[in-house]
């Protein structure tokens, strides 16, 4: 192998944490089991728009080589698909993801970034069994830096997964086994890394098969409510490992297991006839010695048409009177959840001393190829989850409101960039660190009512977040040149985005929302590390954006139940 591209991402736990399945979400789509079992009403179920979302987060520990990393991995991945007809479900899928991994003990990590996406459909081969098969192709950003060498790599990654899902109903629970095949081939560019050494590009392959068996069972709590724990044992086998053998820190080849076990549990949730919220988590690496992954995942999905409930089919009951128009005055509190992407952009300024002290000295050329040097961009992502409160007045088609919430985010990066020349025997290097844990924002929000349940929105307002970041410029092998300099506070900015809000059963409505985060500049001086009297210093400044995609669950607490004078009543 001329470069350790597959080492890379098997270090990125590319062999374990990944799945590209979306055979869970197809499940949904058929408005989950209690409509595809043996009861023969699925057909009567109807044609229609379904939207969903599936965050997950896997966090996994790798010893295999001597060397103890820790990586996490974070993706929210979308779909929007159709009812075809009562046997066959289309859509489009696409899943941003983020993983970082570091080791213990040293100064080296590896990123990965990007975003995914294809067609995907399932089809009921028969009112007990379901095939399903996505094809997609993502572009991912892989990077690593090691003792302040790296590189930032392409990859074009090309995958196939298709799964055969049976039902078999029993007296006292529901059995799903379930087969699956996943294929993908990346392409890896070739660049040149900061030190000026090239790194050629490489193309691999690999994949596995896999078959679970799950077991579940429903529990009706009343006419519209719905909860089914589920257990799922499956067995992993890598046809195309991404490497046979590693070597460990003492020059030892021991080769890698091709099978790997799961064991996941979690709950389902049917609320109404319009949604399903899927919760899940489980251990991700028996069989596999020397690796601890673990998997946190959720799904969320939502029907579009109103009528046909799965759920009033599967389990009659008397036709319920006529139910008011909703009215959106009132006030709600609610949950959310979805995917976070920072960037922060760091640069660094001479003060008027060094500018001085460059000018006497014939330096200046150099002092500004290290001010040049400065300019980096670090980008981060992860899961964010929070809560909030609204209220709303409607008039008519228009609602205006006021919003708040508090969400937690995992966004943070770190980075060693150089050595960069500047003259003979002088060299710098940057390290450049940012850290958020957190954003909150108050925003008004005006809405366009499209009909009695479905609004879209715009927003706006005051967004604050927790935000620090540090910067040092080193001059190795000088002693006392070091200028460091950091910041941490709370700090305020502005947000702006758009949004889709709908009832989903009785005083419970659901949202997608897209808000866009600017926190502004932070500066932070950096005196030379020599005592106060130096009058020598750098100013280290940052500026951070946030881009977050998120999907809600809210309940109304206050309000009228419906309006008389509303445009529905009309």
């Amino acid at each position: 192998m001329p470069v350790p591209h597959a080492n890379l991402a098997r270090a990125l736990g590319t062999d374990f944490a990944r799945s590209y399945f979306i055979s869970d979400a197809i499940l949904a789509g058929f408005n989950q089991y209690a409509s595809i079992a043996t009861n023969p009403s699925y057909a009567s179920i109807g044609h229609g728009w379904h939207a969903w979302v599936t965050p997950r987060q896997v966090n996994f520990t790798d010893r295999i080589v001597g060397l103890t990393s820790y990586g996490t991995l974070s993706e929210l991945t979308y779909g929007l698909d159709y009812r075809v007809s009562p046997d066959l479900v289309a859509g489009f899928a696409f899943n941003p993801e983020s993983t970082k991994v570091t080791y213990d003990g040293l100064n080296a990590s590896i990123y990965q970034s990007g975003i995914g996406g294809g067609p995907y459909l399932g089809w009921l081969v028969s009112p007990t069994t379901l095939f399903d098969a996505w094809l997609g192709y993502a572009r991912l950003d892989r990077a690593f830096d090691v003792f302040g060498h790296g590189a930032n790599m392409p990859v074009d990654r090309v995958f196939l997964s298709a799964s055969l899902t049976q039902i078999v109903d029993t007296p006292w629970a529901r059995v799903v086994p379930r087969f699956t095949f996943f294929h993908a081939h990346d392409d890896v560019g070739g660049v040149t890394s900061g030190q000026g050494f090239p790194i050629p590009g490489q193309a691999y392959s690999w994949g596995h098969v896999e078959g679970s068996v799950e077991v579940n069972r429903d529990f009706v709590v009343d006419q519209r409510f719905l909860l089914q724990p589920f257990v799922q044992a499956t067995l992993r086998y890598d046809t195309q490992q991404l490497v046979d053998t590693v070597t460990t820190i003492d020059g030892t080849d021991i080769g890698l297991t091709r099978w790997h076990g799961q064991l996941r549990g979690g709950v389902r949730a049917q609320l109404g006839s319009q949604a399903e919220l899927w919760l899940s988590g489980g251990y991700l690496s028996f069989f596999t010695p020397g690796i601890d992954a673990w998997e946190a995942k959720a799904h969320f999905r939502m029907r579009f048409d109103e009528t046909n409930s799965a759920l009033a089919a599967y389990m009659p009951v008397k036709a319920p009177p006529p139910v008011a128009p909703f009215s959106w005055t009132g006030c709600s509190v609610g949950v959310n959840a979805g995917y976070g992407s920072a960037k922060a952009q760091f640069s660094s300024d001479p003060n008027g001393a060094i500018i001085d002290f460059a000018q006497r000295n014939g330096v200046l050329p150099e002092i500004a190829a290290q001010q040049a040097g400065s300019i980096s961009t670090r980008n981060a992502g992860g899961l964010t989850a929070g809560g909030g409160l609204s209220c709303n007045v409607q008039y008519d088609k228009t609602v205006i409101g006021l919003e708040t919430d508090i969400n937690y985010t995992d966004l943070q990066s770190s980075q060693l960039r150089g050595p960069f020349p500047l003259a003979a025997g002088v060299s710098t290097t940057w390290e450049n660190s940012f850290r958020s844990n957190y954003l909150g924002t108050v925003r008004g929000r005006l809405g366009i009512l499209a009909n009695q349940s479905n609004m879209l929105y715009v927003t706006a307002g005051l967004a604050y977040a927790d935000y620090a970041f540090s910067t040092a410029t080193d001059f190795p092998g000088f002693s006392g040149f070091r200028f460091a300099g950091s910041d941490s506070r709370v700090k305020p900015g502005w947000t702006a985005g758009v949004g889709w809000e709908a009832v989903v059963s009785g005083p419970w409505t659901a949202k997608f929302e897209y808000l866009y985060v600017d926190l502004g500049d932070r500066t932070a001086p950096a005196p030379q590390n020599i005592g106060g009297l130096s009058a020598y210093a750098w100013d280290h400044s940052a500026k951070l954006t946030e881009n977050i995609v998120r999907v809600g669950l809210s309940y109304k607490l206050t309000g009228p139940p419906s309006s008389g004078s509303s445009w529905f009543s009309r």
